[in-house]
């Protein structure tokens, strides 16, 4: 190892977040891979006040990094699993794809929102009706993520199928959203599908598609707050 990766690596050890951040990011900007293990640790004891700069560090240091990404995924530190999705979103692993699907469903709301994030970004459209679920979500900044997958230019040719895959087993909360969002796409045939999924959902569909206005352009879902 580079002596001087070394010493940098041994300052990710010290107490004082500030000094720790500064290491993250030299570490980061070198690209080293032997470092990717040691900032997800300093992570893991000073959390949030250094979450930005080891995310960054670990997106600039790659491919090489996968390893300890994916280890933090299992993690029971919650900082570290975060930014570990993050970082593996962005960088397209699609080996973390099991493990993200699992944390989609996880009982925090912070890692639910980072694994439908990172799901969206490694674009893998069987992952596409967990996300359609995910509009039912109780966190809103869960719901407001999946709202954003939802209508990306990923999801765009095949979010019908998902809606509907997501009628066929869903809970009464993520059926309607399904069939909202088959609503506010003008290339789907919402008619046929609301005569079969209508009495499971629990709701007069019929009447509240004849009140819901005429969509033009694309996927358009309303905000929930």
């Amino acid at each position: 190892m580079n002596k001087n990766v070394q010493k940098w690596i041994e300052k990710l050890n010290r107490d004082d977040p500030e000094e720790v951040n500064k290491a993250v990011q030299v570490l980061g900007n070198k690209k080293a891979a032997e470092a990717a293990a040691p900032i997800i640790n300093a992570l893991k004891r000073h959390g949030e006040e250094i979450d930005f700069a080891c995310l960054d560090a670990l997106i600039k240091i790659g491919k090489p990094g996968v390893p300890a990404l994916l280890d933090a995924l299992n993690s029971k530190n919650i900082a570290a699993i975060c930014c570990a999705a993050g970082a593996l979103g962005i960088l397209k692993e699609e080996g973390a794809l099991p493990r993200l699907v699992e944390l989609a469903s996880h009982r925090r709301g912070r890692v639910r929102m980072e694994a439908i994030s990172a799901l969206e970004n490694i674009g893998d459209v069987k992952a596409l009706p967990l996300i359609v679920k995910a509009l039912a979500d109780p966190d809103s900044w869960v719901r407001e993520v999946a709202e954003d997958a939802v209508s990306s230019s990923f999801a765009k040719e095949k979010v019908i199928s998902a809606a509907i895959a997501v009628l066929e087993g869903g809970s009464a909360r993520e059926c309607k959203r399904a069939v909202e969002l088959l609503e506010c796409n003008p290339e789907s045939s919402i008619g046929p599908l609301i005569e079969k999924y209508g009495e499971a959902i629990g709701k007069d569909l019929k009447m509240r598609r004849k009140a819901a206005k005429p969509k033009r352009d694309g996927i358009v879902l309303k905000r929930r707050r």
